[in-house]
């Protein structure tokens, strides 16, 4: 009798062993994905575009603020007083124009590039969703996203999916 209740347990570990084995998990990272792939590193030098003519316009009100700013400090003493607050008035209110210009590009900037982010996903999900069906995996997670404490990096699919995308994108720019 003990034989035959060791024997089945052995048969039960084995079988879950073997189940267990055959459930396949992995994990991309997706800000990678994005950064690394032919698309990503195309909408990144286009961003970077979009950053430098914005940061050229924002650097231009600047020094034309801080020549106002000189222009107020030098006439300071031969101003009369209702022209000297003129002037202050005036600095203030482009100094308000330009915090709001930095403002209003900070959030252009983060819209861009979100929205640059948001065109590639829905391609780098197929494909993803591809690998898993042929690959057998039961679950894909995002490395980045919140509850994944640990993973080997064995299971981590991303360069793969770099690869695919890459291929992807090859084809669609032709």
């Amino acid at each position: 009798m003990k034989k035959v209740l060791l024997l089945t347990v052995l048969v039960f570990f084995l079988a879950a062993g073997n189940l267990l084995a055959a459930d396949k998990i992995a994990i991309i990272n997706m800000k990678v994905i994005l950064q690394k792939s032919l698309a990503g590193q195309e909408a990144a030098k286009e961003f970077q575009k979009i950053f430098d003519k914005t940061r050229a316009k924002i650097e231009t009100e600047e020094k034309k603020l801080q020549q106002l700013k000189d222009t107020l400090e030098k006439q300071r003493l031969i101003l009369t007083e209702e022209a000297l607050k003129e002037k202050e008035i005036e600095y203030e209110k482009q100094y308000r124009d330009y915090k709001r210009l930095v403002e209003d590009s900070n959030n252009d900037m983060q819209r861009t590039n979100t929205e640059m982010s948001q065109k590639m996903i829905p391609d780098v999900l197929k494909i993803i969703a591809e690998m898993g069906k042929s690959g057998g995996y039961l679950a894909i997670w995002d490395a980045d996203s919140p509850g994944l404490a640990y993973h080997a990096p064995q299971i981590d699919l991303s360069d793969k999916v770099i690869a695919e995308y890459d291929k992807v994108y090859k084809k669609e720019k032709k």
